[in-house]
């Protein structure tokens, strides 16, 4: 279990650039249930800027998806909710985002 979570770790630093901080906060997301940067903060006992600035970034690498969530019935207002993607989907991403990297390395030996 721990060098599963150290992989992916090193997965998301390496491969998607994402910060420890990052990887933290998309631990504490359940999906499919969705949760407020609120709860979040709470969880990690972090600054609720801080997470949101990292669920920014995460929802920018497309691991995270975002939605605006309306208050109870009788309440003016809304807020953002946030999922992770489903565990296929995140592979998707990542060996997408390997392919790319690699392609573009490899053209760029070629060209010295």
């Amino acid at each position: 279990m721990i060098s599963e979570i150290t992989s992916m770790h090193g997965l998301f630093s390496d491969v998607l650039g994402l910060s420890e901080n990052d990887f933290d906060v998309f631990q504490k997301l359940n999906c499919p249930k969705t949760s407020c940067a609120d709860e979040i903060a709470k969880k990690l006992s972090k600054d609720k800027s801080t997470v949101q600035r990292s669920l920014g970034r995460l929802v920018i690498a497309g691991v995270v998806k975002r939605k605006s969530v309306c208050l109870c019935a009788g309440k003016k207002g809304r807020f953002f909710a946030y999922v992770a993607v489903e565990t296929d989907v995140l592979k998707k991403i990542l060996e997408e985002k390997l392919r790319k990297d690699f392609k573009e390395k490899i053209s760029a030996v070629k060209k010295l």
